[in-house]
């Protein structure tokens, strides 16, 4: 076991606990439940997987502390500097998305695309503070309408652009691996960095609009090119204040897709607008 990886450590640790969960629902009434084709079956699988999370968030916060105090203690305190200069990128690298988004959104939709951002102001900042693009999916079909977006297009593409269209997670995954490579000296080939942004693509199109969604695809990608998986450890310290940003962005790009199309439909309600 000296030579075993921190990640296989990890699943022979998940299969135990898997095991004694299993074990505790036979003695708690379930015997024969999984075996046997019981139509509980499913039932029983579905408290071994609630139980398994249960443990698990009740240990993510120390565990997150103990992989950051090893990181500190293994890299020393510059990589605190490497975080803060990691998380001034990721902003900076937002800003610029939002300002290509609302650019593009005027030059197809014309003058009346600089006021969106009023009429998208609540649901931003409802995306912001809970991190999920799902719970702020109906004040975004709300203020769509507002701006004059038929809920026909927009109860089409919201739903589909929280599933495909996440910009801001393809971004925030992409600048993870930039920072693991350098954080850990690793140069990275034209052909890896290409590696990087197909797996983010894919990866982002995948992910859930949940909070958190970020760190579960986030060793694919760094899997992908040889960084290691400790980073995630590290960025797990700050994932929700960058989750959030995340979350925004999508949602931004998301709206901007459904006036664009409502546009390209001559769907677009003046009149609705300007009752507004």
């Amino acid at each position: 076991m000296a030579t075993d990886t921190p990640m296989q450590l990890g699943m022979v640790g998940l299969g135990r606990m898997g095991g004694n969960i299993v074990r505790r629902l036979i003695k708690g009434g379930h015997h024969g439940v999984v075996y046997d084709r019981d139509p509980k079956a499913i039932d029983a699988l579905v408290h071994v997987m609630l139980q398994i999370t249960d443990y698990v968030m009740r240990v993510a916060p120390l565990a997150v502390f103990a992989a950051v105090a090893g990181t500190l203690t293994e890299r020393g305190a510059s990589v605190i500097g490497q975080l803060a200069y990691f998380m001034g990128s990721f902003y900076l690298t937002k800003l610029v998305l939002w300002a290509l988004l609302l650019t593009a959104c005027y030059l197809i939709v014309g003058g009346r695309s600089r006021l969106l951002i009023r009429y998208i102001r609540e649901p931003l900042l409802l995306a912001f503070s809970t991190a999920s693009s799902e719970a702020a999916f109906p004040r975004t079909l709300e203020a769509l309408d507002r701006f004059g977006v038929p809920p026909k297009i927009g109860s089409f593409v919201l739903p589909l652009g929280s599933t495909i269209n996440m910009a801001g997670l393809a971004s925030y995954l992409g600048t993870v691996a930039i920072f693991a490579s350098n954080a850990y000296g690793v140069e990275l080939t034209t052909g890896q960095m290409a590696m990087v942004v197909v797996t983010t693509t894919l990866a982002s199109i995948g992910a859930a609009g949940i909070p958190g969604a970020g760190l579960v695809v986030m060793s694919l990608v760094l899997a992908s090119v040889g960084l290691p998986l400790e980073v995630i450890a590290v960025i797990a310290a700050v994932d929700r204040l960058i989750d959030m940003c995340c979350t925004s962005a999508n949602v931004t790009g998301d709206t901007v897709t459904a006036v664009v199309v409502a546009k390209a439909e001559g769907a677009l309600d003046v009149e609705q607008y300007n009752r507004t």
